[in-house]
């Protein structure tokens, strides 16, 4: 990893670079861009690399090439035309790319290096190759304190830092919230990708609570749009149970976060994201969270009472969310003023404000 260099210069320019950042507002990276963004500093300005999307569709050797040349030309383009406009580059690169992306990781990095822009690259997973992609950058950029552990094991002299993350959404005050009402929102795009993001678990616990006797609501935020026959036979499977399913974008997820009585992040490995930002939104509107050791926040959770850590079956989670529908009004007081305390937007803007201005 590249030592951090100073840069003297009026204003700098943080360009985000990912995938569909503005068109995606639900999206982990394009949350973080717009939330990072919102640094009050005078000497930063951002803006955007929008770079072709790789996945889910690209597969196969011959295009997976092709995309990776791709990305590296839209890079070095808008770098080389900034770079040849000013007499000193004042810009800053900050990848916001997904971790399946490792080799665009690193061919961001490496057009940085030749145009001697800095480079920042959000770690976006714990996960080892995806933090190995990033050795090239100046600084990497854990929201976790697994990732950054991962982090430092793997990169023991590089300039890694840990910055609690926030969150935009807040909580709808006027909302009542139903206690027995479980909220689900990691439907991935892929189909291969269902069973490690926990839809099948969740498929059994729905199972286990058509037969009980309590009044329990299952609501699914299906923002990718895919997988619709698939849901619509889980809901046409339990009649009994009231599934509500809201398709594509949610515009204020806030909402939902505010009526329900629990999220459910069914992780079961660290090849989910990391952070898992939908955890601190519900902290943030109050909703506590039900999950696993393998979500990055699960020590948090469990140590402030926001919520529960269970192991990676239904019956663990039933039981978990019987737990917390019964006092839910003290799991929801405890995570929404942990999260206040520990995830403020004045930490996480400051912390990135720093970090762009050391560089």
């Amino acid at each position: 990893m590249k030592s951090v260099r100073k840069n003297i210069s009026s204003q700098r320019t943080v360009f985000f670079v990912g995938m569909d950042l503005k068109s995606s507002p639900n999206e982990l990276a394009g949350k973080l861009a717009k939330m990072i963004s919102g640094a009050s500093s005078p000497q930063l300005k951002f803006n955007y690399i929008s770079l072709p999307n790789t996945s889910p569709s690209q597969s196969g050797f011959i295009k997976a090439t092709i995309a990776k040349v791709r990305i590296f030309y839209l890079i070095a383009l808008r770098l080389g035309n900034m770079t040849w406009a000013s007499a000193q580059p004042n810009t800053i690169l900050h990848l916001l790319l997904p971790g399946r992306n490792t080799m665009g990781l690193r061919l961001c990095a490496w057009v940085g290096r030749i145009f001697r822009t800095p480079v920042v690259m959000s770690v976006l997973k714990n996960h080892e190759k995806t933090i190995f992609a990033g050795s090239v950058a100046d600084c990497l950029l854990c929201y976790s304190v697994p990732s950054y552990k991962t982090a430092k094991s793997i990169l023991p002299h590089g300039n890694v830092l840990l910055i609690p993350p926030t969150s935009i959404e807040s909580r709808h005050a006027l909302v009542p919230r139903d206690a027995d009402e479980l909220l689900f929102m990691a439907m991935p795009w892929r189909e291969e990708d269902l069973e490690r993001r926990g839809f099948y678990l969740i498929r059994q616990l729905v199972a286990h609570l058509s037969s009980s006797e309590k009044r329990w609501i299952v609501t699914i935020l299906n923002r990718t749009g895919k997988h619709l026959k698939l849901l619509k036979s889980l809901k046409s499977e339990y009649p009994q149970l009231t599934i509500n399913i809201v398709n594509d974008a949610v515009a204020d997820v806030a909402l939902h976060f505010s009526r329900c009585g629990m999220l459910l992040v069914p992780h079961l490995d660290n090849t989910c994201p990391d952070p898992a930002l939908s955890t601190v939104e519900a902290l943030h509107c109050g909703c506590p969270v039900i999950t696993t050791i393998f979500n990055g926040y699960s020590s948090e959770i469990s140590e402030n009472g926001a919520g529960l850590v269970c192991e990676t079956n239904a019956k663990a989670f039933l039981e978990a969310a019987r737990r917390v529908s019964a006092d839910n009004a003290s799991f929801s007081r405890n995570a929404q003023q942990f999260a206040l305390n520990y995830y403020s937007k004045e930490k996480f803007l400051t912390g990135h404000a720093a970090v762009y201005e050391s560089l």
